[in-house]
């Protein structure tokens, strides 16, 4: 009815496990869980994907609030310096890779790998299937 190419987008599964929007991205390193967040600015990462050096995301088994709540002895580690930067050649959501991909690093003492904000989405059109838990991604001709 609006026009868009519907047969374009690229459908995944929408995880709300722990009570997010998530999905799984592919990328040089391996898979990662995405956090959407339209209310982030930058992409960030809080993965190391080459060391495998992920010991600040200290979740422990059991329920949401203890997924959401700091370890206090980490929240130091909750720093985020704009300039430090890794360029992802590849960012894979589905059979699409959408290219290359600016990420902000950060340790936050959550165990969640990366966050997908504006960044990347200023250029996408997104739509959240809920019913059928899928999210569609399509990349607009700018």
């Amino acid at each position: 009815k609006h026009g868009y190419p519907v047969d374009d987008f690229i459908a995944v599964p929408m995880l709300l496990d722990r009570n997010f929007i998530e999905f799984e991205a592919v990328t040089q390193d391996g898979t990662i869980r995405c956090l959407l967040d339209t209310g982030s600015t930058w992409n960030i990462l809080n993965r190391d994907l080459q060391g495998k050096n992920n010991d600040h995301m200290v979740i422990k088994p059991g329920n949401i609030e203890e997924h959401l709540n700091a370890n206090p002895e980490n929240l130091d580690l909750m720093v985020l310096d704009i300039k430090d930067c890794c360029e992802m050649p590849v960012f894979k959501i589905g059979k699409k890779d959408f290219g290359k991909v600016t990420f902000r690093k950060i340790k936050m003492p959550y165990k969640i790998d990366a966050v997908i904000g504006m960044e990347f989405l200023h250029s996408k059109l997104v739509f959240l299937d809920f019913p059928n838990r899928k999210i569609y991604f399509y990349e607009k001709q700018i």
